[in-house]
């Protein structure tokens, strides 16, 4: 059983440098091709798109101070960018004022992780990258019920899985 423990951990430990080696080729190729910035988009249950904004540059020096203070030189996209619950369920799309009821404050924070599936250069603006992200909660690390992609692949999968539903791709 301890042996079958160290496995799982020396594959969880191989992915994870793997994802980091992924991520710094990633910002280092976007830094010397002259992107600036990198967004992180996501889609909220209104369908607007909420954005923000690292510089390339923040990415690859507060990842390289944080394995310098480390010293486990794991790169990571992840949990660079984070929203408040708030914004996607307690403030209408037509105003920036708190909903009565929702029972939300600014407290609970929504982490973006990236989809790298999802990854652009954009064409009418080449010092900007954007890449979609998922919402989870700061705590539990798990999917936000308030994240529309996460919602859509559960209704995918459950497609799948119980009426025998299957999705082609183009």
């Amino acid at each position: 059983m301890a042996s079958k423990s160290i496995n799982n951990q020396n594959q969880q430990e191989q992915e994870l440098l793997a994802s980091s080696a992924y991520a710094t080729a990633l910002l280092r190729s976007l830094h010397f091709s002259g992107v600036k910035f990198l967004r992180f988009y996501t889609v909220d249950v209104c369908n607007n798109v909420r954005c923000k904004v690292k510089p390339v540059d923040h990415l690859l020096l507060k990842n390289n101070n944080n394995n310098n203070n480390n010293n486990n030189n794991v790169l990571s996209l992840d949990h660079q960018v984070s929203v408040a619950e708030v914004c996607y369920a307690g403030l209408p799309y037509y105003a920036d004022y708190m909903i009565d009821g929702t029972g939300m404050n600014a407290k609970n924070v929504l982490m973006i992780q990236p989809d790298l599936n999802s990854f652009r250069i954009l064409p009418y603006s080449p010092k900007s990258a954007i890449v979609m992200g998922n919402l989870y909660d700061q705590y539990t690390n798990e999917s936000s019920p308030l994240c529309t992609r996460s919602l859509l692949g559960k209704v995918v999968q459950d497609a799948i899985e119980k009426h025998d539903i299957t999705f082609v791709s183009i």
